[in-house]
């Protein structure tokens, strides 16, 4: 899916912001190293995005009806 004009808009702006590291979401610790996969799902659950989007199985929607 291609992404709207905003969403390029904020990449481009978090470009600039991180000049001196590798990665456009790299470790707060370490500018070399990504940020952690539980970093990145934490930021989801806080958004509000707990067993929604990011792919993961409630026991309940595995439940027969």
């Amino acid at each position: 899916m291609p992404l709207p004009n905003w969403a390029h808009a904020v990449l481009r702006e978090l470009v600039e912001l991180k000049r001196n590291s590798r990665y456009l979401f790299s470790s707060s610790t370490n500018l070399n190293k990504t940020m952690s996969e539980n970093t990145v799902i934490f930021a989801l659950y806080r958004m509000g995005y707990h067993s929604r989007m990011t792919g993961t199985v409630s026991a309940d929607s595995r439940r027969p009806s």
